[in-house]
């Protein structure tokens, strides 16, 4: 996941764990009872900026790439991702 510069939560030198509460924050809403578990297994910050999230499955990750989802989640990052 590419963030935007500039966006107001998720910075350079946001801390890790800050980080991964505010994604958690976002997917949080989006569970429902067809949801498999979306708790996020691991962060990686890479150099460009970027961010890899690991979810506990791949079922997970399917889950949350469908197109209204995805933009659910995307809108609750408060900026541009």
């Amino acid at each position: 996941m590419d963030i935007d510069p500039d966006h107001p939560n998720i910075r350079e030198d946001t801390p890790r764990s800050e980080v991964i509460k505010f994604l958690q924050q976002a997917l949080t809403p989006l569970e429902d009872n067809s949801a498999p578990s979306l708790k996020i297994k691991a962060l990686t910050k890479l150099r460009n900026g970027g961010l890899v999230l690991e979810l506990p499955s791949a079922e997970a990750v399917n889950w949350i790439r469908e197109p209204s989802r995805k933009e659910s989640f995307l809108k609750k990052l408060d900026g541009k991702a």
